[in-house]
């Protein structure tokens, strides 16, 4: 014998409020197929006086609490007073700069504010100040860095560079001074076609900036043969 299923029997929830929304009626069920199994819904108004239907687990449950205008409203109080998301890229910037140097808990603290890298009091409690003085990245590949690397984030040691430039001011890398000019081996290799493996076997060789990075490898052993004469 095949039993009916009892009809549920649901209290009347007319005129209860759920957080901003206030139940004004009874909407249609939604039934699943497959089970035919149906869910209770209710007409709500909004206290921003928009409708909007709602299971009433949803309701009980506290998983709905408004129209979606709460979202709205929650997702703007993460926008900085600054009017910004939290998501541009400058903020971003200035957010990670602060954490290297303030927070001994972040990863990198210990490579700025560990070894003494400070960010100045214009910016420390600043984004605005922050972005003032150094502007907009001019690309979204442009990163924050520091022309002295064992200089403060302060207005004059900051910039926005690109990959090539960051990793030209590394502190792990070799400078070399010939007539004036500053380069890394890595921009002397870019500069003058010369392997940068070999000029590195040069320098550490012993031979001076000069031949290491400007002769050709041909001639280099052909003036240290008229040398040795």
């Amino acid at each position: 014998m095949i039993k009916k299923r009892k009809k549920a029997i649901h209290r009347n929830e007319v005129g209860r409020r759920y957080g901003r929304l206030v139940i004004i009626a009874r909407a249609p069920d939604s039934t699943k197929i497959k089970s035919n199994k149906s869910y209770p819904r209710w007409l709500c108004k909004c206290d921003c006086d928009s409708m909007t239907v709602v299971y009433q687990g949803n309701l009980r449950r506290e998983y709905t609490k408004s129209c979606g205008c709460l979202m709205l409203e929650v997702n703007r109080k993460k926008q900085t007073t600054h009017g910004e998301s939290h998501k541009t890229k400058e903020y971003l910037a200035w957010k990670l700069m602060t954490q290297r140097c303030c927070d001994k808990n972040q990863k990198g603290y210990m490579r700025y504010g560990g070894r003494g890298i400070r960010i100045c009091k214009r910016w420390r409690g600043s984004y605005l100040n922050f972005l003032a003085d150094v502007g907009r990245a001019p690309s979204p590949r442009h990163s924050i860095g520091r022309i002295d690397n064992d200089g403060d984030y302060e207005p004059g040691n900051v910039r926005w560079e690109t990959a090539t430039q960051q990793a030209n001011n590394r502190r792990s890398n070799h400078f070399i001074m010939i007539n004036g000019a500053k380069h890394t081996i890595a921009e002397w290799s870019r500069i003058t076609g010369i392997n940068h493996g070999t000029i590195m076997t040069r320098i550490r060789r012993g031979y001076n900036p000069s031949d290491a990075v400007l002769i050709i490898p041909g001639e280099l052993r052909e003036k240290h043969k008229t040398d040795a004469a």
